[in-house]
């Protein structure tokens, strides 16, 4: 028991190794743009976190998993990504990993259960700084700017941001 303990003593410092014990502000929301994203950030002192949007055009970071919304009424159940000018990829071959990762793949729409939205996991994009996508076979492939993503999750973090 009390090796016990001590392990989750441990563990509580290491996690927390770093940064306050409590939030440093006063738990007011906060606003902040960091390198074209937009970082809202809610404190809850009680749990020592806080609750975050992170955010650019048509584009939201949730749970290590960028969202790229083209409207309700567009299907995306078929898309195809492209990082840079690299080779066209199906977004279907990383629509688990996405799940996996929180990802909502459901949607209350009944005539477009893909809600016009393109889940891809950042380690899919591999450091690229625009990603484009075709969202089907009947609409223009658009280009979303990423660029800066990493500095804007940086930040979200030192927030205390819970979205990991």
């Amino acid at each position: 028991m009390i090796g016990a303990m001590v392990v989750l003593a441990f563990a509580s410092e290491v996690l927390h190794a770093g940064r306050p014990a409590t939030l440093a502000h006063d738990g007011r929301p906060r606003h902040y743009h960091i390198a074209g994203w937009r970082l809202d950030v809610r404190p809850d002192s009680f749990k020592e976190i806080a609750t975050c949007k992170l955010e650019r055009a048509q584009v939201t970071y949730s749970r290590a998993v960028l969202t790229f919304r083209f409207g309700s009424k567009v299907n995306t159940a078929d898309a195809y990504y492209r990082v840079g000018d690299g080779p066209p990829l199906s977004v279907g071959s990383v629509a688990v990993e996405a799940a996996g990762l929180g990802a909502r793949l459901d949607s209350s729409n009944l005539t477009n259960p893909s809600n016009g939205e393109v889940h891809i996991p950042v380690d899919a994009l591999v450091e690229g700084r625009r990603v484009s996508i075709e969202p089907n076979g009947k609409t223009r492939p658009r280009s979303f700017d990423i660029a800066g993503l990493s500095a804007a999750v940086d930040r979200a973090r030192a927030e205390h941001c819970d979205i990991t």
